[in-house]
């Protein structure tokens, strides 16, 4: 109708963050991961969904930000001229793709391992640079393309347990590095005293140093690893080069072994007593 406006209603605009992303991005602040929102939102609306995520309001916009140079080059020294701006932002509004590829250039140069999460086309660049790129649930195929991880479920609550599993898989790893090197020195010493103070005779010499060779990798390695150097009488057992076997010897089942086998099985024996010995002083102590 022809006349002066009349007001009818208010349309307001609202795009509410999911239920369970608050938790999430607490949960990684206590596991010391610092969280950063890049959206091409206005600033306005990012700032209000840091607000409600619990994430600071320190949102920069796309004035500042690095960019790309003439055919696409990446500019030098970014983190001189825009780490003291980008590594304190908790978000970025109004940025392009180039701006969250150059985002997580710059974190990686200043020394940070960067992850990335995103799902459309204009995410891929900052998918494939990052260090570990997440395309979530219902990514573009350009992100699943560029992503290392691609998440099956809602929500990004599965990031949080994957970081504690992987530490918990490193702290084991570590763990057991520093028992089996502990124990090899301990054994190592030992054997290192041993050849020196109490050498052993002479018909005998070349098998006992031959032993504490192997009684010395045992250790180093332990566990399956091992079995590649055992001296077992088993059809996938390594077999020794170093024994003189008789000319024409044709295997473990030849009649002329069997003044070798009481040897090897001994020595077996004494390889099992030695092992299990040396490595409980260290398990009693810790």
């Amino acid at each position: 109708e022809d006349g002066p406006w009349r007001m009818l209603g208010i349309l307001t605009f609202l795009d509410p963050p999911r239920p369970d992303t608050k938790q999430t991005i607490a949960d990684a602040k206590v596991l010391g991961v610092e969280v950063k929102m890049i959206t091409g939102d206005h600033k306005v609306v990012a700032v209000e969904t840091a607000r409600v995520l619990g994430m600071g309001t320190l949102i920069q916009g796309p004035a500042g930000l690095p960019m790309l140079g003439d055919g696409g080059s990446v500019p030098s020294n970014l983190p001189e001229n825009f780490g003291a701006l980008i590594v304190p932002s908790c978000g970025f509004a109004q940025v392009f793709p180039e701006h969250k590829y150059l985002i997580v250039e710059t974190l990686r140069q200043v020394g940070f391992r960067c992850g990335m999460t995103g799902d459309g086309v204009n995410d891929a660049p900052a998918l494939k640079r990052a260090d570990v790129g997440i395309a979530v649930q219902g990514s573009t195929d350009a992100a699943r393309a560029a992503a290392d991880i691609v998440l099956t479920g809602e929500g990004l609550s599965v990031c949080i347990v994957a970081i504690k599993i992987s530490r918990e898989i490193f702290a084991r790893l570590k763990n057991f590095l520093t028992y089996r090197i502990a124990a090899t020195l301990q054994l190592l010493f030992f054997f290192f005293i041993a050849v020196f103070a109490l050498p052993p005779k002479q018909h005998y010499q070349e098998n006992s140093i031959l032993g504490m060779d192997r009684l010395s990798t045992n250790p180093a390695f332990g566990g399956d690893p091992s079995l590649g150097v055992a001296d077992q009488l088993w059809p996938f057992a390594v077999p020794r080069q170093c024994w003189k076997c008789p000319t024409g010897y044709t295997g473990s089942d030849d009649p002329r072994f069997a003044r070798f086998r009481e040897v090897l099985q001994t020595e077996t024996v004494l390889t099992t007593l030695a092992n299990s010995s040396s490595l409980q002083v260290p398990t009693m102590v810790s």
